[in-house]
């Protein structure tokens, strides 16, 4: 209560309002235009998709005053019920550029201050404001965070205030975060402000994720999961901690419930401790446990050393469960050793084939020939069309599949939209959200069933770290390893063509620009987001699977 009081006190000395000499500039519209839909009646009123296209290039060429009161009666526009809040993106292509180009912080923070304005046009300000590099104003961040704490805005506006925080341009970020982490009724919400306390105070998300961790049977699994991975975040080497989280999970991995074990060993698999490796390895039983990919990623040489010591049996339990090629040199070496007897020569001969069997293009595991999963699928229209005329695309990825067509989906991995989180639990039908024309699978041209796995993988990953949604880029993210690689933990937001370019590029499979998974290639295929790079575009990008 203490820091929250010192942080309304030090919102309150240093808030500001625009003066009025700038007022009497202000490009922002009045809010009986936005009532009026002017600027989207040509597109309405089109007789055809001809006409639509025309009003729509027309649209282009407008100033920026006029795509401002168009962003402001798109959002008037879905807020009457007549299309969902991703119909912004259709709209990107036409008025995206120059809206970058003449929103600044100064405007930014004037519309969010205003009252008259709708929560929607609020979102898509701060989307907007948020994919620029020249929003480093402390005022704008202030007012983002009064926004959040304002407890009569829609919970939707607060959280995408909160989220979009520059958190080092205001006195005390996480007092924000908390207080909507306790005060938000969505629990995917209070998963979003869990992880922006973790990137601020690892130490507060901890005791939060205990919380959590100590009550887990009332919350879903990948809340658990959430909590868990926050607070192994939180540990620099106490041993104290360590104890604390292997005891919980421990405790949680035996209720024997698939889904709760996999969190757990996505959770310890970040945690480079002998303790962990070792906890993994008590389990009766690798069957339907989908995180050990990570596992070997994260932590090869922990995994090494205890099937060193633990013997072959542990070894091979590992190597069929997750044949990775990075096991090969340990197979060979292990080979090559005089106490090796020749029935362990045979084990090892087997799961050096079994490696590369899975390292090639033969059915195995999850994805196979015979089946779509880690495969892209499309769809048309991200919202409700404008006169027949479908604006633009959705992208996800099949995450579980019985065959090789639509009907065969059983299980979507895909950004859903405003006010979720990334998930792989979603239906097709879900998926389609009543547009009806699935535009094919889609695939990079050198894809194979080893890495379609590995896809799977980082669709999990994003799924257990609870990533927010944005309009104008494709992926926004928060800290980065010393390499200048965005690992899903970093991950704060995507899009839906986003999450499909991350999922397939973190696992060295080029989709289009570069690497999303880097800085330097965030950057460059962020600024083009708003047309260039759409849902539909990297469909034709993309070879038929």
């Amino acid at each position: 209560m203490k820091r929250f009081l010192s942080l309304l006190l030090a919102l309150a000395i240093a808030g500001s309002t625009l003066s009025p000499a700038w007022a009497a500039e202000s490009p922002l519209p009045e809010p009986e235009e936005i009532a009026t839909l002017s600027m989207l009646n040509p597109l309405l009123e089109a007789d055809g998709e001809e006409a639509a296209q025309s009003a729509l290039d027309a649209l282009a060429q407008a100033p920026f005053e006029d795509k401002l009161l168009t962003l402001a009666q798109i959002a008037e526009y879905v807020d009457n019920g007549a299309a969902d809040m991703e119909l912004l993106i259709g709209f990107l292509p036409y008025i995206g550029e120059d809206l970058r180009d003449g929103l600044d912080a100064d405007v930014a923070t004037a519309i969010l201050q205003e009252d008259a304005f709708s929560d929607t046009f609020k979102i898509y300000v701060i989307d907007l404001a948020n994919s620029q590099d020249n929003f480093f104003s402390t005022a704008y961040n202030e007012v983002l965070s009064r926004l959040a704490l304002d407890n009569t805005a829609g919970e939707e506006l607060r959280i995408y205030a909160a989220h979009n925080l520059d958190a080092d341009r205001i006195a005390d970020p996480v007092a924000v975060y908390e207080t909507l982490y306790h005060e938000a009724d969505s629990m995917e919400n209070r998963m979003l402000m869990l992880k922006d306390i973790g990137f601020v105070e690892p130490a507060t998300a901890r005791e939060l994720s205990l919380d959590v961790l100590e009550q887990y049977e009332k919350y879903e699994s990948r809340i658990v999961t959430m909590a868990n991975k926050a607070y192994i975040r939180s540990i620099d080497g106490e041993q104290e901690y360590i104890d604390t989280i292997i005891g919980l999970n421990r405790e949680m991995m035996a209720v024997q419930d698939a889904d709760l074990t996999t969190g757990c060993l996505l959770a310890l698999s970040e945690l480079r401790e002998p303790e962990a490796v070792e906890l993994i390895f008590e389990l009766d039983s690798f069957d339907d446990l989908s995180g050990l990919y990570k596992l070997v990623d994260y932590n090869m040489d922990g995994v090494l050393a205890y099937t060193e010591e633990a013997g072959i049996e542990s070894l091979q339990k590992i190597v069929e469960a997750a044949p990775v090629e990075e096991f090969i040199p340990a197979l060979e070496a292990k080979l090559m050793q005089r106490s090796t007897t020749p029935e362990e020569q045979e084990i090892l001969e087997e799961l050096l084939a079994i490696v590369e069997i899975a390292n090639s293009e033969v059915e195995t595991f999850a994805a196979s020939t015979s089946n779509w999963d880690g495969y892209a699928i499309f769809r048309d229209g991200v919202t409700i069309p404008i006169i027949g005329m479908k604006i633009d695309w959705h992208a996800g990825i099949v995450y579980t599949s019985t065959g090789k067509s639509s009907s065969a989906i059983t299980k979507v991995a895909h950004h859903p939209g405003t006010g979720k989180v990334a998930t792989v639990n979603a239906s097709f039908s879900a998926f389609l959200d009543g547009n009806n024309t699935f535009k094919g699978a889609r695939k990079t041209p050198n894809l194979t069933t080893a890495v379609r796995n590995k896809i799977l993988q980082t669709c999990r990953d994003l799924d257990a770290e609870s990533v927010g949604y944005c309009f104008d880029v494709l992926i926004k993210f928060s800290g980065v390893s010393s390499d200048m690689q965005i690992d899903p933990e970093n991950v704060k937001s995507t899009r839906c063509d986003g999450f499909v370019e991350y999922c397939y590029e973190y696992n060295g499979q080029l989709v289009r620009g570069a690497y999303i998974d880097t800085v330097s290639g965030a950057q460059y295929d962020n600024e083009r987001a708003a047309g260039e790079f759409t849902p539909r575009t990297m469909h034709y990008g993309m070879s038929a699977a």
